[in-house]
């Protein structure tokens, strides 16, 4: 069964999909009642890739807060936060679940960069 076709710049224009141009016309899949093929993803890094990036990822951040201890003196508040998400639990965390922690950690170690920022003003 082939497609309707459609001239151009009808409100078909506008749904997302293939089309192929012929003679001026687009030629609509959607129309025939077929299902649309689905995008193949790429695939997934593999899962020793993946766990170097999030080990190296935790390195990274641990290195950050250790710089803040030493500028600081002590270690307190956010950071504080972060470094005991990094630490304590982590053994034990799913891989997903460590990323989880590495997004929290971030985003802590982020807002204490701009509390320092904002207090500097």
């Amino acid at each position: 069964m082939v497609g309707r076709r459609i001239r151009l710049g009808t409100i078909f224009r506008s749904i997302g999909g293939s089309y192929s141009e012929v003679n001026g016309t687009v030629h609509c899949p959607m129309a025939t009642g077929k299902k649309k093929k689905t995008l193949r993803r790429e695939p997934a890094a593999s899962y020793g890739a993946r766990a170097d990036a999030i080990a190296a990822k935790r390195d990274r951040q641990l290195a950050e807060i250790e710089l803040i201890r030493r500028g600081r003196g002590k270690l307190s508040g956010l950071p504080r936060k972060a470094y005991t998400l990094l630490t304590r639990g982590w053994a034990k965390a799913t891989w997903q679940s460590r990323e989880e922690i590495l997004k929290a950690a971030a985003w802590l170690l982020y807002l204490d960069r701009l509390r320092d920022i904002l207090s500097g003003m």
